[in-house]
């Protein structure tokens, strides 16, 4: 996505985003602005456009990553008022994936995914990402999540290891989704399939769905 900020001179807060995706209250990159207001107790007005490439109801974050952006965009038109670390921890307030989008990098995410540990970078590599027509709402992952009578862990301890070493052949053995045994997404293993019939060295869900996405050692 691209995201534009700037002043407003009639003191509110516009937001314009393309895609179909509202421009109201209820959007993240509008509620960011609003959020950033009341942590520095600033009243100009800020005119935001969201140009959206990343689709939605995939599991790849976009809102928040747009949320972020904002709060990063605001604080540097502004003079940077709030350090990176307070911006990562207001920005909670907007939702679990948000600090992880204000502060990047590789990182292990704990609690409910807003405690953040630097990690080393992962090895070079290349990602292709499949959408396929239609969404999976994220409220609806975590309650078919929540639901699930056993659920498959990824065994975090061993990736933090492989990226430590920069051993890019662990991290593929390591990888894994919790999301995508209770999800049972019907596209989900044909596009695997298709992905790794492609040369991918792994693939799997992208989050809570609906994207799939394949790892290769190289372009």
């Amino acid at each position: 996505d691209t995201v534009t900020v700037d002043f407003a001179e009639d003191g509110d807060i516009h937001l314009s985003c393309d895609g179909g995706i509202p421009s109201d209250e209820t959007n993240i990159a509008y509620r960011a602005a609003a959020l950033f207001r009341e942590q520095t107790g600033r009243r100009e007005g800020y005119a935001i456009t969201v140009q959206k490439q990343i689709p939605s109801e995939a599991g790849m974050a976009g809102g928040s990553a747009d949320g972020a952006a904002v709060l990063r965009a605001l604080n540097r038109l502004t003079g940077e008022p709030l350090p990176t670390d307070t911006l990562a921890a207001i920005s909670a307030k907007l939702g679990a994936d948000v600090p992880f989008c204000v502060v990047g990098g590789t990182a292990l995410a704990t609690g409910i995914g807003t405690e953040l540990s630097p990690l080393p970078a992962l090895p070079d590599c290349c990602f292709v990402v499949v959408k396929p027509d239609g969404g999976v709402s994220t409220p609806q992952a975590y309650r078919l999540l929540d639901s699930a009578p056993t659920l498959l862990h990824p065994d975090v301890t061993a990736m933090c290891d492989a990226l430590a070493h920069a051993d890019l052949d662990s991290v593929i053995r390591c990888m894994g989704n919790s999301f995508e045994q209770p999800l049972a997404l019907p596209h989900t293993a044909a596009i695997v399939a298709a992905l790794k019939d492609g040369g991918a060295d792994h693939a799997m869900l992208t989050g809570s769905g609906s994207a799939v996405f394949g790892l290769f050692k190289d372009a």
